[in-house]
């Protein structure tokens, strides 16, 4: 693995200078930085944004995850799969997490990265791979179960399980039949699968291994019927008190899912006490099976058991005892809202959650009675319960708690009112547009959002043209969040306001929400006064990808800021259209760094090969960087000169400009690239090697599908 620091590109003086105001020491500073870079967008601000997800400051690496999804291309999603490299553990974290949350789109990248060579990499990759949950990753898990590494098909079962796809049973049995290091959590796997056709093979291996019993015992739980559940009874005088707990609770969900009585056979004065005994067993999966088991037997007076196990170190623990509150809850409400009304009970905050899920009078009462509470964590939970319940009977309470002085029990409120729509929710919401405290504004702009009727419109459009600037931006962000088609107008309308952070987020969200008729507005909005705006119409309009705009993108390419030139350069690129490539390609020899990478990057996606000549002329550049993207820009162009050009980049001496190259010459297929290839494969930077492998074998599957081998009789 390698360090953050190895990963960092292009050291032009705009890069080093953002790069120095990254480290200034004080927060503000770093945090006004990394918000000007969501304005610049990519991929000049990729590298330097993925490093801040790495910044000692929460708040900082948060901007900057949220900055990556709103700005990810395909190029910062290869980058941020970098991250699954790095020692540094907050900064890897934080990478895997903003992948995850990019989903599907980020899947394909993370899918390569199951052949990588490093087995790290591999394990990170399943893990990623389950937590997005996109069913075209199956058959490449279900392929990496043979992977030599026996912790990569540790990860990869797992992932399987998550994706909760019936494709991989049979694999997954097979791997218990003959994978020792694996079978525990392929068990697992097959009992989150939901599939009948495992409870055979998995009642077989019950008395095998005592070892895997739990697993067993927990999957068929899950998966068996009637059958499986008199198996089980037979494991209820074990001695292993872990199993006695598994065997409760797979008794109780075959209850629940066969309509079964297994639970109503077990003598509860003995079974009570054992699961007593086993909360304070050290081992933490005893204290789990056991939270899990007095979900299903416990009665109202366990809750008081289950309760500190909140607190307990193991998180597994804590999520067990959730649930089990929650399933004890629903049967004993009453139990629960007494509990509550204890002020010495330290978990109440939790059991107003439980509460919020429970159609019960006294449950609503509790709730109600929470938000005059005099601990802030139950008032602002009681809060968020009572917009979880949805019941309108709420909403005089809830605005009558705006009174509080408490920011956090504001914004509960205002979330709760977003679930409550009515006239009164959408004026109490509306008017706390107006709250002192910018996260109560917002937390009220994202509700209006959620209600966003006709009638929210026009008030929201009226305040965007506030006197207040606080009121204006809330105002703007619930108009940029709704989805109702009539908040568009109002958008474009938006490009016009006095104030410069209005227009701003008007052109943003216009672009990222391809409103096709606000082209005239947007192309009218690259002369905007403030340079950002200018940037961030451009950028629009290269999402709204009409062609109608070119014209009027290349006279931006005189603008006078390079951040303005740099977004109507991609912009271009994103058009289509052959008008750009002339003026693309006199900016390419003239223009400051970051700008060429752009220029570069949209002539690739042109494919003219009259840039060829231009692009050659960087293949000496000075900055790797550079190197990097007229290797990629060349993939797009075909021709036997962006061939031979792509042939001499594989000899660079930065292995990043030597992969993007064996990548560009995979796409293209040229047949004199075969023995170069060939020769990279033993290249000393692994990531290389697996470049030229990945392209070798686009070039078999081509000649595959150009030249099949034919049948004989």
């Amino acid at each position: 693995m390698k360090s953050a620091q190895s990963s960092q590109i292009g050291r032009t003086s705009a890069y080093q200078d953002f790069q120095h105001r990254l480290q200034d020491p004080d927060e503000i500073t770093r945090q006004a930085t990394v918000l000007e870079l969501m304005v610049i967008g990519q991929p000049f601000a990729d590298d330097l944004l993925i490093a801040t997800l790495g910044d000692p400051s929460a708040r900082i690496r948060q901007i900057a995850a949220e900055g990556l999804l709103e700005l990810a291309t395909e190029s910062t999603i290869t980058k941020l799969a970098e991250t699954l490299r790095l020692e540094e553990t907050t900064l890897r974290n934080q990478g895997m997490d903003v992948l995850c949350a990019l989903g599907s789109r980020a899947a394909p990248v993370v899918l390569d990265l199951l052949s990588d060579p490093d087995g790290d990499v591999r394990i990170f990759a399943c893990n990623l791979l389950g937590r997005i949950g996109d069913p075209l990753a199956v058959e490449s898990l279900i392929n990496t179960l043979a992977d030599p590494n026996e912790n990569v098909r540790f990860s990869a079962a797992e992932a399987l399980g998550l994706l909760g796809d019936r494709r991989a049973v049979m694999p997954l049995l097979e791997l218990v039949q003959r994978d020792e290091w694996v079978r525990f959590v392929a068990i697992e796997a097959l009992g989150h699968l939901g599939d009948a056709q495992a409870v055979e093979p998995l009642l077989e291996r019950l008395d095998d291994d005592s070892w895997l019993r739990y697993p067993l015992i927990e999957a068929l739980g899950r998966l068996g019927g009637e059958r499986a559940g008199h198996r089980l009874l037979g494991y209820l005088q074990g001695e292993n008190s872990m199993v006695v707990n598994a065997v409760i609770a797979a008794l109780g969900r075959i209850d629940q899912r066969c309509q079964t009585n297994f639970l109503a056979q077990l003598n509860q004065t003995e079974v009570i006490p054992l699961l007593l005994e086993a909360l304070k067993i050290e081992d933490f999966a005893v204290r789990r099976s056991a939270a899990n088991a007095f979900g299903w037997v416990g009665k109202g007076e366990n809750l008081s058991h289950l309760l500190p196990l909140l607190d307990d170190i193991e998180e597994s623990v804590r999520q067990a005892a959730r649930q089990g509150i929650f399933q004890i809850g629903e049967r004993n409400p009453e139990m629960l809202v007494s509990l509550f009304q204890n002020p010495k009970q330290a978990h109440r905050p939790i059991i107003v959650e439980v509460l919020g899920t429970l159609d019960h009078p006294d449950a609503f009462g509790a709730l109600l009675q929470g938000l005059r509470d005099h601990a802030l964590p139950v008032r602002a939970a009681s809060a968020s319960a009572l917009g979880a319940m949805g019941n309108q009977l709420a909403i005089d309470e809830l605005i009558a708690a705006l009174d509080d002085a408490h920011s956090e029990v504001r914004c509960a409120v205002a979330n709760a009112l977003g679930n409550l729509p009515g006239i009164q929710s959408v004026r109490t919401l509306i008017q706390l547009l107006e709250d002192t405290e910018r996260v109560v504004r917002l937390e009220a702009a994202h509700a209006l959002a959620r209600i966003g009727n006709q009638k929210v419109i026009p008030e929201l459009a009226r305040l965007s043209r506030d006197s207040r600037p606080m009121v204006r931006e809330a105002a703007i962000h619930a108009l940029g969040l709704s989805q109702e088609p009539s908040a568009a107008t109002h958008l474009i309308e938006a490009l016009n306001n006095p104030d410069p952070v209005i227009r701003r987020f008007a052109a943003s969200t216009l672009g990222s929400r391809h409103v096709a008729h606000a082209l005239p507005s947007l192309q009218s909005a690259l002369l905007d006064e403030d340079w950002r705006v200018r940037k961030l119409a451009a950028e629009a309009l290269g999402y709204l990808g009409d062609d109608r705009a070119t014209e009027r993108l290349i006279a931006v390419m005189q603008d006078e800021n390079i951040w303005v030139r740099y977004a109507a350069a991609r912009a271009l690129g994103e058009l289509d259209d052959g008008r750009a490539v002339v003026p693309l390609i006199d900016a390419l020899t003239s223009e400051v760094e970051p700008v060429q990478l752009a220029v570069a990057s949209a002539l690739g996606r042109l494919g003219d090969s009259r840039a060829t000549p231009a692009l050659q002329a960087l293949c000496d550049h000075p900055e790797s960087e550079v190197r990097r993207v007229v290797a990629e820009a060349l993939s797009g162009i075909p021709g036997t000169v962006s061939g031979d050009l792509l042939l001499g980049l594989l000899a660079d001496q930065q292995p990043i400009v030597r992969r993007s190259a064996a990548r560009a010459l995979g796409k293209q297929a040229i047949p004199i690239a075969r023995h170069p290839l060939q020769a990279l494969k033993d290249d000393p930077d692994p990531h290389v090697a697996q470049a030229a492998r990945l392209a070798l074998e686009n070039y078999a599957a081509l000649e595959q599908a150009t030249h099949p081998k034919e049948k004989h009789a």
